[in-house]
């Protein structure tokens, strides 16, 4: 590491030369960034069940769109209905807007002997306004359009916007969408409060709005909090420009790859130059920090960058590979956004590295010498001071009572974690008092919430689904599924056989379903005879497939999956052989996909610290040392395990991504620690005078760079989007409990003699002397 930095300097206007060269290369690609979250593309790639579901939901229903509430006090007054028709009109004329489906639609088949019509309830209200409560009591009773469209109470109306099937489109698009629809009741005369939407559209309008976010609002908050506490830290100006010259290549850099790769920005992508820019700020602290200390020692502005470079570069060097293992463990997601993220974000790490190895020591180089007093570079603050001053004392006087400690510690952490059960929703990962989450308990409390689940049921031998024996067995198996839990209401073509048939049958007939299928056949032609639109979406032309649309109350994975599997077991016990029953919609594939992503978390996180252990092994150059310093750093995931387990009954999925990054940023004190502590031990045999040299060299720049990552991440508490508000919080306060275990627990392992180095071989009476 000294001949590479000597070489640096040797030809430093060659290297930064050669650095802006490169960053202008990679800020080239910046325009090309397109910002889109696109979940098919996120999570379904490689799906071929979701594929045929995407094939399948062309011809029939498909459950991306929205659920429109309207608090309208009188639904059927003259008024009312004419808003909602301008609305209707306006929403078909957008072209994302496959089928609207409302109040206006709702009705039922006359038969007065001579004549069949449809009657519609919303004319028969313009016709007759003095029935108006009468209509709104017949609606309600309909199990067709009861919770559907009309509230229990009658004052909430509800309209289904059914969008164009396209998996390509992308969350800007829907942005614009939701926009569109806003603007359509705005015109038709709706005041904005009244508007409720809700379904996949919504979120997925919210999401671009998050990205949004993260990049104009989160991010420069994060560089203007960074920037203050470095200031803070040094009380001095030029560490922390240098600090922002780097990072910001390194962000460069990193941004250029990611859109090289894909210049789509999702959601995931977007929070990467936040994490960047935040590690780039701990290694070039660590490199200031200790150039101060060198000058402070008295060598030369050549000599303490080399010495720098020499001492913390190589601790830099493990600290930057242990980021990357932790980062590029994500690829074990199967699921391509993590894929492509966990691959950035090691570049990222690889990237910021080099930029600071190379751009720091030129520019130290370059600069002049702080104009400083040499006592006044190894000062500190007096907070750090009298932390650092009680851990030393604490671990070198009273070692077992801080192993102690840390030993119930982690005992209790695991107790808690074991605690821990895992589940995610899309709507939940959005906060409470968002305005998507809001209309979602609006549309949850009046009309069966937002979420729903397809089931299709398909003939696969020669017969229809009509025979009457297939039919009483589908009334049976949709009365079974009406029962299940976390099940509010189902929609499907059988309801309105069933209801067809009691309005037209006979009288004396008290039958409850048709007797043939040519009876069933003729109500179905009878309703399109008479123009109503109900089935087109919902019954194949062949008869042989229909699907049942389940309005669900709970927005869960993992709930969502275990109902589809109920409903796939029901339809094989009501339906027997040759026909069969598949579950789909995104949030039942979510919760299939959502075990294979905790595996494959568990699976990345098994993987860091395997390979983060060998690599503490192979940089301090003993198996002993490097298996117990994974102690201090298995700690804090343990705590970060209970902590979920105690804050939330089901905790998100996406906790585990905090765990994943925190054992890969976590170690990099442990490393500077351990770096430093195997030098002192090369020098002395006394383990407490090795400690207290480590303490006064890494100590400062362990807490400060703590400080910089706790207060870097914290700006992303401010998103609304769960994972990252939980990297905003979670993931500080697991840096928070690393940065204690390094300070209390590796130095007190160290003075029990469990970290051991050999010391070297010093001329007698030599002292050893604190660089």
């Amino acid at each position: 590491m000294q001949r590479f930095v000597a070489l640096l300097l040797r030809y430093r206007y060659a290297v930064l030369g050669l650095l802006v060269l490169i960053t202008a290369g990679f800020a080239s690609v910046l325009p090309r960034a397109i910002i889109a979250t696109n979940f098919a593309e996120m999570f379904f790639s490689r799906d071929a069940a979701f594929d045929r579901y995407q094939q399948r939901t062309k011809d029939m229903t498909n459950d991306h769109g929205l659920i429109i509430g309207l608090t309208e006090n009188e639904p059927l007054s003259p008024e009312a209905l004419d808003r909602l028709e301008r609305a209707v009109e306006g929403l078909e004329d957008l072209s994302e807007v496959r089928r609207v489906t409302s109040l206006l639609d709702a009705g039922k088949l006359l038969d007065d002997g001579e004549n069949l019509d449809f009657l519609r309830y919303a004319e028969q209200a313009r016709e007759t306004p003095e029935q108006a409560a009468e209509l709104i009591a017949r609606i309600q009773a309909d199990p067709l359009w009861g919770r559907t469209i009309l509230s229990e109470d009658g004052r909430h109306t509800a309209l289904i916007v059914e969008a164009v099937p396209d998996p390509s489109r992308e969350a800007e698009a829907e942005r614009e969408f939701v926009d569109e629809v806003y603007a359509v009741f705005a015109e038709a005369g709706y005041d904005r409060k009244n508007v409720h939407l809700g379904g996949p559209s919504a979120v997925t309008a919210e999401m671009f709005n998050q990205i949004y976010r993260n990049l104009t609002f989160i991010f420069p908050i994060v560089v203007i909090a960074l920037f203050i506490t470095g200031f803070l830290m040094f009380r001095q100006l030029w560490p922390v420009l240098i600090t922002i010259v780097v990072a910001f290549t390194a962000v460069i850099w990193t941004s250029g790859f990611a859109l090289l790769l894909d210049p789509k920005v999702n959601l995931f992508m977007s929070v990467v130059p936040a994490i960047i820019l935040v590690i780039s700020f701990s290694d070039v602290i660590h490199l200031c920090s200790a150039y101060l200390l060198e000058l402070g020692a008295g060598k030369s502005k050549e000599e303490a960058i080399i010495a720098t470079g020499a001492d913390v570069g190589t601790a830099c060097l493990f600290t930057s590979i242990t980021t990357f293992i932790g980062f590029i463990s994500l690829a074990f997601v199967p699921s391509p956004v993590m894929q492509h993220t966990g691959v950035v974000l090691g570049f990222g790490v690889a990237a910021t590295l080099l930029i600071a190895m190379t751009l720091a020591p030129v520019v130290f180089s370059i600069m002049k010498e702080p104009p400083i007093p040499r006592e006044a570079a190894v000062k500190r603050s007096d907070w750090i001071s009298a932390v650092l001053d009680f851990a030393e004392r604490a671990t070198i006087e009273r070692p077992r009572s801080v192993v102690a400690v840390f030993t119930l510690l982690f005992a209790l952490s695991i107790a808690g974690a074991m605690n821990l059960h895992i589940d995610a929703s899309l709507l939940e990962r959005l906060s409470s008092d968002n305005i998507v989450r809001r209309d979602a308990r609006y549309i949850g409390e009046h009309f069966g919430g937002t979420s729903t689940l397809s089931v299709f049921v398909e003939s696969e031998d020669d017969h229809d689904l009509l025979g009457p024996e297939r039919f009483a067995a589908l009334v049976d198996f949709q009365r079974a599924v009406s029962a299940l839990p976390h099940v509010n209401h189902v929609l499907s073509p059988v309801d309105l056989i069933v209801n067809t048939h009691q309005e037209m049958r006979e009288p004396g007939d008290t039958s409850e379903l048709p007797a043939s299928r040519a009876q069933v056949g003729g109500y179905l032609m009878l309703f399109e005879l008479a123009g109503a639109d109900m089935l087109d979406r919902s019954l194949s032309s062949d008869r042989r497939e229909m699907q049942l649309t389940l309005r669900l109350e709970t927005s869960s994975f993992r709930e969502t999956f275990a109902l589809g599997q109920e409903v796939r077991r029901l339809g094989a016990e009501h339906l027997g052989t040759g026909v069969s029953v598949e579950p789909g919609g995104l949030l039942f594939f979510l919760g299939r996909w959502l075990d294979e992503i905790i595996d494959g978390q568990k699976q990345g996180l098994g993987f860091s610290i395997l390979a983060i252990t060998i690599m503490m092994m192979l940089g301090l150059r003993s198996l002993k040392v490097g298996a117990w310093s994974m102690a201090p750093n298995l700690i804090p995931l343990l705590v970060l395990g209970a902590v979920l387990a105690l804050l939330w009954e089901k905790a998100d999925s996406d906790s585990l991504i905090v765990a994943m990054i925190a054992i890969g940023i976590g170690v990099d004190d442990t490393i500077h620690f351990l770096m430093r502590y195997k030098l002192a031990s090369e020098r002395t045999d006394d383990h407490a005078v090795a400690v207290r040299e480590t303490f006064h060299f890494a100590g400062r720049a362990i807490v400060i760079t703590s400080i910089i990552l706790v207060i870097g991440f914290a700006p992303l508490a401010l998103s609304d989007y769960h994972t990252l508000f939980i990297m905003g919080t979670l993931l500080p306060m697991t840096l928070v409990m690393a940065l204690l275990a390094n300070l209390f627990l590796v130095p007190a392992l160290a003075r029990l003699g469990l970290m051991r180095f050999e010391s070297e071989k010093r001329p007698e009476g030599k002292p050893l002397v604190f660089r």
